[in-house]
């Protein structure tokens, strides 16, 4: 994710609240209760919004994330008595934090396992975190059209990048940070491999939506992690390139309706809880 300053991080927040990293959590809250003596945790807390919204809810939130941008964003904008930030990395927290060891009655995560290479450490550090008889939840786009090697929309936004006549050279020595999960039934499994009960499982095509070209823009140059490795100079271009390719090959309905607000994907909820 290409938001490593705080003016990015405001700007991810903006179209956030229009897109996708509003709507699912949104839609996963209402599975579960909170109550005023919950300690949560919001493994990669992103601005921090779940955080504010779930303040006046519950004990204490403990949000993280791994950029920088975000923290600085999140303690300024959404800041509360009860909320800490801290800056960390999912995949490697437990290291960390070690008086966190079953200090959670709530874990929550949205959009953050696709970047996780390392699913089952991140599951794990997770389930160390949480209290016996807590409750996990996290949401996490998969079969995405535009991340990855493959996918079953075919060429991937990644790969067409590669092969690009221009920009392919600039990615020679690049190694993709966004890891899409193409079988939900796998990922499951590895989740009660590390001790979780799955309780409940919610999958959620990519909806029908109008698309406006400067917040789709807007999401790529946040979400889509090649920008990264373009010359600054070059990076509008690129984006107009890129804009280009998703929408002749994500499909339409009339008046601007497409399908899925940055390509095609689907978005899993899962519920589950630690004996």
């Amino acid at each position: 994710m290409n938001v490593s300053t705080s003016e990015l991080a405001s700007k991810y927040d903006s179209i956030s609240s229009v897109y996708l990293q509003n709507k699912f959590p949104d839609e996963a809250f209402k599975l579960v209760d909170f109550e005023i003596t919950d300690d949560v945790l919001d493994v990669g807390c992103g601005p921090g919004k779940q955080c504010k919204y779930l303040s006046p809810l519950v004990n204490s939130v403990i949000g993280f994330d791994i950029s920088p941008g975000m923290i600085e964003f999140a303690r300024r904008e959404n800041s509360a008595p009860n909320i800490q930030y801290f800056e960390d990395d999912a995949q490697t927290f437990g290291d960390h934090h070690g008086d966190w060891s079953e200090k959670f009655n709530k874990i929550i995560c949205f959009a953050v396992l696709h970047w996780c290479k390392d699913e089952e450490g991140t599951l794990k550090n997770i389930y160390h975190c949480l209290k016996p008889g807590g409750t996990f939840i996290l949401g996490f786009p998969f079969k995405f059209q535009l991340h990855g090697k493959t996918s079953c929309y075919g060429e991937t936004g990644d790969m067409w990048i590669r092969n690009h006549p221009r920009w392919g050279s600039f990615l020679k020595d690049y190694d993709t940070h966004v890891f899409p999960r193409e079988d939900s039934e796998m990922f499951l499994e590895c989740m009660r491999s590390v001790g979780f009960i799955i309780q409940k499982v919610q999958i959620y095509p990519g909806r029908w939506v109008q698309w406006n070209e400067q917040w789709i823009k807007a999401q790529l140059r946040c979400l889509f992690d090649p920008v990264t490795q373009i010359p600054v100079q070059h990076r509008d271009e690129f984006i107009d390139d890129v804009y280009k390719w998703l929408y002749d090959v994500t499909p339409k309905r009339p008046n601007g309706v497409l399908q899925g607000e940055l390509g095609r994907f689907e978005y899993i909820i899962i519920l589950a809880t630690r004996e």
